[in-house]
């Protein structure tokens, strides 16, 4: 096969992968060069300069009589941005221009774990808990507990309902966050 401009395939494994190409950009370049390797094994990842580690966003394919060793494709617009998006651009006559090469390597096969997950339907934010309200009134015991201090008492306790209350919202608005969440990481902030 001949070099070619393969957008399709770019865009192909991005309606696959959803989010994949924010989430984990070296991820989906491999995705999208194994893809390409399976129809043409020219195909594979771009090693920058010939010697510095994979390109996070560009393929190479393989062609000797060029300067280059070969065509380096830029296949993610805006990457390591919220705009990332699928692309094709020929980086071949820039890299050559800057008197840099690529290098080939061989993508290795990805898997549908790579797919995100789906987000789990979100679930109705829940109904505060209504405060607690104490009331205590004296006794004609004589235990020793007074109507102050059993005033104190009570309002301790709508201290604390009211900061367990609060907590309990926090977590909840927590979890909420954490499972409509769309990128990859813990659950468990906290």
């Amino acid at each position: 096969m001949a070099f070619e401009q393969r957008l399709d395939v770019v865009e192909h494994v991005k309606a696959l992968t959803g989010d994949l190409i924010y989430r984990d950009p070296h991820a989906f370049t491999n995705a999208v060069a194994y893809e390409l390797w399976k129809e043409d094994q020219n195909w594979g990842h771009n090693i920058k300069r010939g010697n510095q580690g994979l390109s996070e966003d560009a393929i190479f394919y393989k062609n000797p009589s060029l300067s280059t060793g070969g065509h380096i494709v830029d296949i993610i617009g805006s990457a390591g941005s919220p705009d990332a998006s699928p692309a094709w651009i020929d980086q071949t006559q820039a890299t050559a221009a800057k008197g840099e090469i690529g290098a080939w390597s061989k993508p290795y096969p990805w898997q549908r774990s790579e797919e995100p997950k789906p987000v789990p339907t979100p679930t109705p934010t829940p109904t505060p808990v209504p405060a607690v309200k104490c009331e205590f009134k004296p006794c004609d015991c004589t235990c020793g507990f007074n109507e102050d201090r059993l005033n104190q008492l009570a309002q301790r306790v709508e201290e604390l309902a009211a900061h367990f209350d609060t907590v309990l919202n926090d977590v909840l608005a927590r979890l909420d966050r954490n499972f409509n969440k769309p990128s990859g990481g813990s659950r468990w902030p906290f």
